[in-house]
């Protein structure tokens, strides 16, 4: 429960953005990974450990892209 106020707490809001997710879900992540490790569930662990590499690997250029500003809307927007 601790965790989830924790990663709460990282979450900022921006104008209309909501900043700081990732950091919330990476502490959350770790979190049970952690409980996984404490449980002696070692294959669980091992399977989270590289799900949770996986996910921030490689879907990091997506956020990336999500956040770029698009060139065609600001043209649009041009008097």
């Amino acid at each position: 429960m601790g965790v989830g106020f924790i990663g709460g707490g990282a979450i900022l809001k921006h104008g209309t953005q909501a900043v700081g997710t990732a950091t919330a879900a990476s502490l959350w992540a770790t979190g049970a990974l952690g409980a996984a490790v404490g449980y002696g569930l070692y294959d669980i662990a091992a399977i989270l450990s590289v799900s949770i590499y996986v996910t921030f690997r490689f879907l990091a250029p997506l956020k990336k892209a999500a956040h770029e500003p698009d060139p065609e809307k600001d043209r649009r927007e041009a008097p």
